[in-house]
């Protein structure tokens, strides 16, 4: 995938790539009562992130990768038209 900007190639690669370097490494969980954002590093040494998985009350559980129309946002600045 390849994002031109103003006539300028601004960011080439594979979508993967780019989603893994530009979105964010976190873990959104979702409860009965809102939702909580991780950072995935140590998470398998997080306690609260530990006790909220015991919990019972995950509903939801997301990583949170950026899609290309994040990717280009970032990359450009601009919208995707």
């Amino acid at each position: 995938v390849g994002f031109l900007n103003r006539g300028e190639l601004a960011v080439v690669d594979s979508p993967k790539e780019l989603a893994l370097r530009y979105g964010k490494k976190e873990v959104r969980i979702g409860t009965a009562s809102g939702t909580r954002d991780f950072l995935m590093d140590n998470l398998a040494d997080n306690p609260e992130f530990l006790d909220l998985l015991r919990s019972g009350d995950v509903r939801t559980m997301h990583s949170r990768e950026a899609g290309l129309d994040d990717i280009f946002r970032q990359v450009t600045g601009s919208k995707l038209a």
